[in-house]
Protein backbone atom coordinates (compact mmCIF):
# COMPACT_ATOMS: atom_id res chain seq x y z
CA UNK A 1 0.00 0.00 0.00
CA UNK A 2 0.82 3.65 -0.21
CA UNK A 3 0.06 4.37 3.44
CA UNK A 4 0.38 8.17 3.28
CA UNK A 5 -2.79 10.26 3.62
CA UNK A 6 -5.26 7.36 3.86
CA UNK A 7 -8.03 7.43 6.47
CA UNK A 8 -9.87 4.23 7.45
CA UNK A 9 -13.35 4.52 8.93
CA UNK A 10 -14.96 1.43 10.51
CA UNK A 11 -18.76 1.55 10.28
CA UNK A 12 -21.34 -0.82 11.80
CA UNK A 13 -25.10 -0.93 12.34
CA UNK A 14 -26.30 -1.07 15.93
CA UNK A 15 -29.37 -3.06 14.75
CA UNK A 16 -29.67 -5.59 11.90
CA UNK A 17 -30.45 -4.13 8.48
CA UNK A 18 -31.18 -5.96 5.24
CA UNK A 19 -28.54 -6.15 2.53
CA UNK A 20 -30.30 -3.78 0.11
CA UNK A 21 -30.54 -1.10 2.79
CA UNK A 22 -26.87 -1.52 3.73
CA UNK A 23 -25.75 -1.29 0.13
CA UNK A 24 -27.77 1.88 -0.38
CA UNK A 25 -26.29 3.38 2.77
CA UNK A 26 -22.70 2.61 1.79
CA UNK A 27 -23.28 3.87 -1.77
CA UNK A 28 -24.51 7.20 -0.42
CA UNK A 29 -21.78 7.38 2.23
CA UNK A 30 -18.91 6.88 -0.23
CA UNK A 31 -20.52 9.31 -2.69
CA UNK A 32 -20.91 12.04 -0.05
CA UNK A 33 -17.44 11.57 1.41
CA UNK A 34 -15.95 11.53 -2.08
CA UNK A 35 -17.42 14.96 -2.70
CA UNK A 36 -15.92 16.54 0.43
CA UNK A 37 -13.09 19.08 0.01
CA UNK A 38 -9.68 17.43 0.28
CA UNK A 39 -10.89 13.89 -0.55
CA UNK A 40 -9.19 12.49 -3.66
CA UNK A 41 -10.88 9.08 -3.79
CA UNK A 42 -13.04 6.80 -1.65
CA UNK A 43 -13.76 3.09 -1.50
CA UNK A 44 -14.76 0.47 1.02
CA UNK A 45 -13.83 -3.08 1.93
CA UNK A 46 -14.44 -5.92 4.33
CA UNK A 47 -12.49 -4.96 7.46
CA UNK A 48 -12.02 -8.58 8.55
CA UNK A 49 -8.81 -9.00 6.54
CA UNK A 50 -6.80 -6.42 8.49
CA UNK A 51 -8.10 -7.65 11.83
CA UNK A 52 -7.02 -11.24 11.21
CA UNK A 53 -10.56 -12.50 10.50
CA UNK A 54 -10.26 -12.66 6.74
CA UNK A 55 -12.10 -14.97 4.39
CA UNK A 56 -10.17 -18.02 3.15
CA UNK A 57 -11.34 -20.69 0.72
CA UNK A 58 -9.94 -23.50 -1.45
CA UNK A 59 -9.73 -22.37 -5.05
CA UNK A 60 -9.35 -24.23 -8.35
CA UNK A 61 -8.99 -22.77 -11.84
CA UNK A 62 -9.96 -24.07 -15.26
CA UNK A 63 -6.91 -25.75 -16.80
CA UNK A 64 -5.08 -26.03 -13.47
CA UNK A 65 -4.10 -29.44 -12.09
CA UNK A 66 -3.10 -29.31 -8.42
CA UNK A 67 -0.22 -31.36 -7.09
CA UNK A 68 -0.98 -34.01 -4.48
CA UNK A 69 -1.58 -32.45 -1.07
CA UNK A 70 -1.12 -28.93 -2.52
CA UNK A 71 -2.53 -26.15 -0.39
CA UNK A 72 -5.37 -24.61 -2.39
CA UNK A 73 -6.40 -21.96 0.13
CA UNK A 74 -6.54 -18.35 -1.05
CA UNK A 75 -7.48 -15.25 0.88
CA UNK A 76 -10.62 -13.43 -0.22
CA UNK A 77 -11.59 -9.81 0.19
CA UNK A 78 -14.74 -7.88 -0.69
CA UNK A 79 -13.88 -4.43 -2.02
CA UNK A 80 -15.69 -1.52 -3.62
CA UNK A 81 -14.90 0.36 -6.80
CA UNK A 82 -11.62 2.37 -6.77
CA UNK A 83 -10.28 0.28 -3.87
CA UNK A 84 -6.89 -0.25 -5.49
CA UNK A 85 -6.59 3.41 -6.45
CA UNK A 86 -7.51 4.56 -2.95
CA UNK A 87 -5.03 2.30 -1.20
CA UNK A 88 -2.29 2.94 -3.75
CA UNK A 89 -2.09 -0.60 -5.11
CA UNK A 90 -0.70 -1.04 -8.62
CA UNK A 91 -2.97 -2.53 -11.29
CA UNK A 92 -0.70 -4.74 -13.44
CA UNK A 93 -3.16 -6.08 -16.02
CA UNK A 94 -6.82 -5.80 -16.95
CA UNK A 95 -9.11 -3.34 -15.19
CA UNK A 96 -10.46 -2.32 -11.81
CA UNK A 97 -14.04 -2.89 -10.68
CA UNK A 98 -16.48 -0.46 -12.28
CA UNK A 99 -20.11 0.60 -11.75
CA UNK A 100 -21.41 -2.51 -13.54
CA UNK A 101 -19.55 -4.76 -11.06
CA UNK A 102 -20.53 -2.67 -8.06
CA UNK A 103 -24.14 -3.79 -7.80
CA UNK A 104 -25.82 -6.76 -6.18
CA UNK A 105 -26.49 -9.55 -8.64
CA UNK A 106 -23.92 -8.25 -11.13
CA UNK A 107 -21.51 -10.41 -13.13
CA UNK A 108 -19.23 -12.72 -11.18
CA UNK A 109 -15.97 -10.87 -11.75
CA UNK A 110 -12.81 -10.90 -9.67
CA UNK A 111 -9.38 -9.31 -9.47
CA UNK A 112 -6.46 -11.45 -8.28
CA UNK A 113 -2.96 -10.66 -7.04
CA UNK A 114 0.36 -11.74 -8.51
CA UNK A 115 0.80 -14.64 -6.07
CA UNK A 116 -2.52 -16.17 -7.13
CA UNK A 117 -1.76 -15.59 -10.82
CA UNK A 118 1.58 -17.40 -10.48
CA UNK A 119 0.07 -20.36 -8.62
CA UNK A 120 -2.76 -21.07 -11.06
CA UNK A 121 -1.58 -19.66 -14.39
CA UNK A 122 2.22 -19.49 -14.28
CA UNK A 123 3.53 -16.87 -16.70
CA UNK A 124 0.33 -16.81 -18.80
CA UNK A 125 -1.98 -13.78 -18.74
CA UNK A 126 -4.87 -14.71 -16.39
CA UNK A 127 -7.22 -11.93 -17.54
CA UNK A 128 -10.30 -13.56 -19.03
CA UNK A 129 -9.66 -16.91 -17.34
CA UNK A 130 -11.95 -18.29 -14.65
CA UNK A 131 -11.63 -19.86 -11.22
CA UNK A 132 -14.07 -21.46 -8.80
CA UNK A 133 -14.30 -22.68 -5.24
CA UNK A 134 -13.73 -26.35 -4.63
CA UNK A 135 -16.98 -26.78 -2.70
CA UNK A 136 -19.00 -24.71 -5.24
CA UNK A 137 -17.76 -25.78 -8.68
CA UNK A 138 -20.80 -24.41 -10.50
CA UNK A 139 -19.94 -20.79 -9.61
CA UNK A 140 -17.35 -19.52 -12.08
CA UNK A 141 -15.62 -16.17 -11.53
CA UNK A 142 -14.00 -14.35 -14.43
CA UNK A 143 -10.69 -12.63 -13.76
CA UNK A 144 -10.83 -9.03 -14.98
CA UNK A 145 -7.56 -7.73 -13.52
CA UNK A 146 -4.30 -8.44 -11.70
CA UNK A 147 -2.86 -6.24 -8.93
CA UNK A 148 0.43 -6.25 -7.10
CA UNK A 149 0.86 -8.40 -4.00
CA UNK A 150 -0.07 -6.86 -0.66
CA UNK A 151 -0.01 -8.01 2.95
CA UNK A 152 -2.77 -7.11 5.40
CA UNK A 153 -1.99 -8.47 8.85
CA UNK A 154 1.76 -8.47 9.50
CA UNK A 155 4.86 -7.23 7.74
CA UNK A 156 6.40 -10.61 8.50
CA UNK A 157 3.95 -12.59 6.37
CA UNK A 158 4.58 -13.66 2.79
CA UNK A 159 1.99 -12.32 0.33
CA UNK A 160 -0.66 -15.02 0.00
CA UNK A 161 -2.67 -15.80 -3.14
CA UNK A 162 -5.57 -13.37 -2.87
CA UNK A 163 -8.74 -12.69 -4.83
CA UNK A 164 -10.89 -9.58 -4.65
CA UNK A 165 -14.63 -9.54 -5.35
CA UNK A 166 -17.17 -6.71 -5.64
CA UNK A 167 -18.34 -5.62 -2.21
CA UNK A 168 -22.01 -5.34 -3.10
CA UNK A 169 -22.42 -8.86 -4.48
CA UNK A 170 -22.25 -10.60 -1.11
CA UNK A 171 -24.62 -10.12 1.82
CA UNK A 172 -22.99 -8.23 4.64
CA UNK A 173 -23.28 -8.26 8.43
CA UNK A 174 -23.39 -4.46 8.45
CA UNK A 175 -19.67 -3.99 9.13
CA UNK A 176 -17.39 -2.34 6.60
CA UNK A 177 -14.38 -0.07 6.43
CA UNK A 178 -14.50 3.05 4.29
CA UNK A 179 -11.14 4.21 2.93
CA UNK A 180 -10.45 7.82 1.97
CA UNK A 181 -7.33 9.09 0.25
CA UNK A 182 -7.06 12.74 1.24
CA UNK A 183 -4.85 15.73 0.75
CA UNK A 184 -3.36 17.28 3.84
CA UNK A 185 -3.48 15.98 7.41
CA UNK A 186 -5.72 12.86 7.71
CA UNK A 187 -6.57 13.46 11.39
CA UNK A 188 -8.66 16.51 10.50
CA UNK A 189 -11.32 14.39 8.76
CA UNK A 190 -12.51 12.48 11.85
CA UNK A 191 -15.30 14.83 12.97
CA UNK A 192 -16.42 15.46 9.40
CA UNK A 193 -16.83 11.74 8.73
CA UNK A 194 -18.88 11.13 11.89
CA UNK A 195 -21.23 13.96 10.97
CA UNK A 196 -21.82 12.57 7.46
CA UNK A 197 -22.59 9.07 8.82
CA UNK A 198 -25.08 10.41 11.38
CA UNK A 199 -26.77 12.56 8.74
CA UNK A 200 -27.34 9.57 6.43
CA UNK A 201 -28.43 6.91 8.92
CA UNK A 202 -28.75 7.27 12.73
CA UNK A 203 -28.54 3.48 13.15
CA UNK A 204 -25.04 3.46 11.69
CA UNK A 205 -22.16 3.95 14.08
CA UNK A 206 -18.54 4.89 13.45
CA UNK A 207 -16.65 2.42 15.63
CA UNK A 208 -13.12 3.57 14.77
CA UNK A 209 -11.25 6.13 12.70
CA UNK A 210 -7.55 5.67 12.08
CA UNK A 211 -4.96 6.25 9.42
CA UNK A 212 -3.54 3.45 7.33
CA UNK A 213 -0.06 4.47 8.50
CA UNK A 214 -1.14 3.93 12.13
CA UNK A 215 -2.56 0.51 11.26
CA UNK A 216 0.78 -0.55 9.79
CA UNK A 217 2.65 0.90 12.78
CA UNK A 218 0.36 -1.08 15.07
CA UNK A 219 1.55 -4.35 13.54
CA UNK A 220 5.08 -3.37 14.60
CA UNK A 221 4.22 -2.83 18.26
CA UNK A 222 6.13 -5.92 19.43
CA UNK A 223 9.13 -5.02 17.28
CA UNK A 224 9.19 -1.45 18.64
CA UNK A 225 8.99 -2.76 22.21
CA UNK A 226 11.87 -5.16 21.62
CA UNK A 227 13.88 -2.40 19.96
CA UNK A 228 13.33 -0.07 22.92
CA UNK A 229 14.35 -2.77 25.40
CA UNK A 230 17.39 -3.54 23.26
CA UNK A 231 18.37 0.14 23.30
CA UNK A 232 17.87 0.29 27.07
CA UNK A 233 19.97 -2.82 27.69
CA UNK A 234 22.65 -1.50 25.33
CA UNK A 235 22.79 1.79 27.24
CA UNK A 236 23.03 -0.06 30.56
CA UNK A 237 25.80 -2.28 29.16
CA UNK A 238 27.70 0.78 27.94
CA UNK A 239 27.38 2.44 31.36
CA UNK A 240 28.59 -0.73 33.13
CA UNK A 241 31.49 -1.00 30.69
CA UNK A 242 32.54 2.61 31.39
CA UNK A 243 32.31 2.01 35.14
CA UNK A 244 34.32 -1.20 34.76
CA UNK A 245 37.09 0.50 32.79
CA UNK A 246 37.16 3.31 35.34
CA UNK A 247 37.43 0.82 38.19
CA UNK A 248 40.20 -1.15 36.50
CA UNK A 249 42.19 2.01 35.74
CA UNK A 250 41.67 3.41 39.25
CA UNK A 251 42.84 0.15 40.80
CA UNK A 252 45.81 0.07 38.43
CA UNK A 253 46.83 3.62 39.36
CA UNK A 254 46.65 2.77 43.07
CA UNK A 255 48.76 -0.34 42.50
CA UNK A 256 51.34 1.71 40.55
CA UNK A 257 51.57 4.64 42.98
CA UNK A 258 55.18 3.81 43.88
CA UNK A 259 56.11 3.44 40.17
CA UNK A 260 54.46 6.76 39.31
CA UNK A 261 56.32 8.43 42.17
CA UNK A 262 59.64 7.11 40.82
CA UNK A 263 58.76 8.41 37.31
CA UNK A 264 57.94 11.86 38.68
CA UNK A 265 61.17 11.86 40.69
CA UNK A 266 63.09 11.06 37.50
CA UNK A 267 61.51 14.05 35.69
CA UNK A 268 58.22 12.78 34.25
CA UNK A 269 55.61 15.53 33.93
CA UNK A 270 51.93 15.39 34.87
CA UNK A 271 51.12 15.04 31.16
CA UNK A 272 53.46 12.08 30.83
CA UNK A 273 51.80 10.30 33.74
CA UNK A 274 48.24 10.98 32.46
CA UNK A 275 49.24 9.82 28.97
CA UNK A 276 50.59 6.59 30.44
CA UNK A 277 47.31 5.85 32.22
CA UNK A 278 45.12 6.84 29.26
CA UNK A 279 47.16 4.68 26.89
CA UNK A 280 46.52 1.71 29.11
CA UNK A 281 42.77 2.46 29.18
CA UNK A 282 42.61 2.92 25.42
CA UNK A 283 44.34 -0.40 24.99
CA UNK A 284 41.56 -2.10 26.96
CA UNK A 285 38.86 -0.24 24.99
CA UNK A 286 40.46 -1.07 21.64
CA UNK A 287 40.84 -4.74 22.52
CA UNK A 288 37.25 -4.99 23.75
CA UNK A 289 35.81 -3.08 20.79
CA UNK A 290 37.79 -5.23 18.35
CA UNK A 291 36.54 -8.47 19.89
CA UNK A 292 33.01 -7.05 20.02
CA UNK A 293 33.03 -6.07 16.32
CA UNK A 294 34.30 -9.51 15.33
CA UNK A 295 31.53 -11.14 17.33
CA UNK A 296 28.93 -8.73 15.86
CA UNK A 297 29.90 -9.56 12.28
CA UNK A 298 29.89 -13.27 13.10
CA UNK A 299 26.38 -13.04 14.59
CA UNK A 300 24.97 -10.74 11.87
CA UNK A 301 23.67 -13.67 9.81
CA UNK A 302 21.47 -14.71 12.75
CA UNK A 303 20.22 -11.19 13.35
CA UNK A 304 19.11 -10.80 9.72
CA UNK A 305 16.55 -13.56 10.29
CA UNK A 306 14.72 -11.17 12.61
CA UNK A 307 14.55 -8.40 10.00
CA UNK A 308 12.58 -7.87 6.80
CA UNK A 309 12.63 -5.29 4.02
Amino acid sequence: FDTANVVLVDVAFDRPADAAFQFGFYHELTARLGGRPGVRSTSLFDSGMMSGRGWSDRVLADGFTPAPDQDLHCLGMMVGARFFETLGMRLLAGRDFGPADDVGGGPRNAVINQAMARRYFGEANPVGRTFYFRNRPSERYEIIGVVGDAIYRSLRETPAPTFYMPFYQVSRDGHATVALRVTGEPAGFAGDVRGVVRAIEPRAEVTAIRTLANVVDGTLRNEWTLAQFGTLFGAVALALTALGIYGVLAFSVVQRTREIGVRVALGASRTDVVTLVIRQGLGLVTLGAGLGLIAAFALARFVTRLLYG
